[in-house]
């Protein structure tokens, strides 16, 4: 079995303490809506507490760094990575992740969202 589809880039980025990666992936997500929503706090509030959002988001966030760990030649399934090695993943994430939220386009299921959330706040009749 690939060892990709049992052990998660969440589990490898913190058995190897590289980084907070849930931290990161929340502020992350906040901040993407934010951005979208130019900072309409009704939007934010109800886009924030959507699991289908949160579904969405960390699936587009493990796709951009799972090439970091990739990238370097290792495995998910490892652990008790050398500094240096933490150090190069590590790198290689802020790297990925420092070009900002603003590339991560929607997927259907997101517009499909977005429209919900564009009904509701539109004021009423």
């Amino acid at each position: 079995m690939d060892n990709r589809d049992n052990i998660s880039v969440r589990s490898f980025m913190q058995q190897n303490e590289i980084v907070n990666y849930d931290q990161t992936l929340y502020d992350a997500g906040i901040e993407w809506i934010e951005n979208f929503w130019h900072h309409n706090k009704k939007a934010v509030d109800i886009m924030s507490q959507s699991k289908i959002f949160w579904n969405w988001w960390s699936m587009q966030w493990e796709r951009r760094t799972e090439p970091c760990i990739y990238k370097n030649g290792h495995e998910l399934n490892e652990t008790n990575l050398s500094r240096l090695e933490k150090l190069q993943v590590l790198h290689d994430y802020n790297k990925t992740h420092s070009i900002g939220t603003n590339l991560i386009y929607p997927t259907d299921s997101m517009l499909d969202l977005m429209k919900e959330i564009e009904k509701e706040l539109k004021p009423a009749k």
